[in-house]
């Protein structure tokens, strides 16, 4: 995300249309919170998380090779709602999975590597840009992490039984 307005513009959308992108994704993260806040309760954190996973990862591997100004707002709304879902239903799970008891320090430890991860996407995507001189290998590099992620949440979204008493 830290990259789409500059990716847009130089595939040619207009500075202010490329920044209104990124402007609806984050209007489509608010709306995604509370449409799969329901989708949630009804499948469940963990399956709502892997649905949400897959969806960015697939987002990151078709804005790749977007070039109207169209799919760029499909990707904007799609990866929006998904990823504004996932980050809060990360304590959900992880309460599932490991109970109360372990929670801050198991979330905490959730926290700093997903929040280093994110911040750490944007820079090395600058580095990718940097030495190829354009965004496709970096949406690449995140459509393969994305697809790793996608592997892990499918085990956790299949997973048999919870961790230790929720209570």
């Amino acid at each position: 995300m830290a990259h789409i307005v500059a990716y847009a513009s130089d595939r040619g959308i207009s500075e202010l249309t490329a920044a209104s992108i990124l402007g609806v994704s984050g209007i489509a993260a608010a709306a995604g919170r509370l449409i799969w806040g329901t989708i949630s309760d009804r499948i469940g954190g963990r399956k709502t998380v892997l649905c949400c996973i897959a969806i960015q990862t697939t987002m990151m591997f078709l804005v790749a090779f977007a070039t109207d100004v169209w799919a760029f707002y499909v990707f904007a709304v799609a990866f929006g709602m998904s990823y504004g879902r996932v980050l809060p239903l990360y304590a959900v799970v992880t309460r599932e999975l490991f109970g109360m008891r372990r929670f801050g320090t198991v979330y905490g430890m959730h926290s700093f590597v997903t929040s280093t991860g994110m911040g750490g996407g944007g820079v090395l995507g600058g580095y990718i840009f940097d030495f190829s001189g354009n965004y496709f290998f970096a949406f690449m590099v995140s459509t393969a992490l994305g697809l790793i992620a996608t592997g892990f949440a499918t085990h956790l979204a299949f997973l048999k039984g919870l961790g230790p008493s929720t209570q």
